[in-house]
């Protein structure tokens, strides 16, 4: 079982036994400077670290540098040791799929930061997200369903949580 803590999360099913955890927020250009750094970061709860056999960072969206954290561990960067304002972002828009496996990392109970570290120039974007299929033969109360819920601290904005 994966929760979601605090906002922003986004967990989505991916077909019959498998949800899509995202980190940061989905868009385009959303972050705005000559040359920034933003961050973005969600709290995910495992609460059946048994249930976790495989977890992947299977996707990663940027303009124009990223960095992908799992509880402090640098899990992807797209230009190790130019991180900084004088690379001269290129300002475009990136996606790879690498597929990096994170299982290691989340088969511990509790919770669990995912973050993303983008440098901008002019406007850029940044998020990523971690597949989990569920363990054929698992059965852990039914099919894995997706439960929408209210975050009554953030004044009516949705969260999903996955249960498996």
């Amino acid at each position: 079982m994966v929760e979601p803590v605090s906002w922003p999360t986004r967990v989505e099913k991916c077909g019959e036994g498998c949800i899509d955890v995202w980190v940061g927020q989905i868009g385009d250009n959303y972050w705005k400077a000559a040359c920034g750094f933003f961050e973005a970061s969600s709290v995910y709860n495992v609460v059946s670290p048994d249930a976790i056999t495989d977890a992947k960072l299977e996707a990663v969206y940027w303009d124009d540098y990223i960095q992908v954290f799992v509880d402090g561990n640098d899990v992807f960067d797209t230009r190790p040791n130019i991180f900084h304002c004088d690379a001269h972002p290129p300002n475009l828009r990136f996606v790879l799929f690498p597929f990096t496996d994170v299982t290691g990392l989340l088969k511990s109970k509790g919770r669990h930061t995912l973050k993303v570290r983008v440098l901008v120039g002019n406007g850029g974007e940044g998020y990523a997200r971690i597949r989990v299929p569920q363990p054929q033969g698992h059965d852990h109360q039914g099919s894995m369903e997706l439960v929408a819920t209210r975050m009554p601290s953030l004044g009516g904005c949705r969260e999903r949580r996955a249960v498996f």
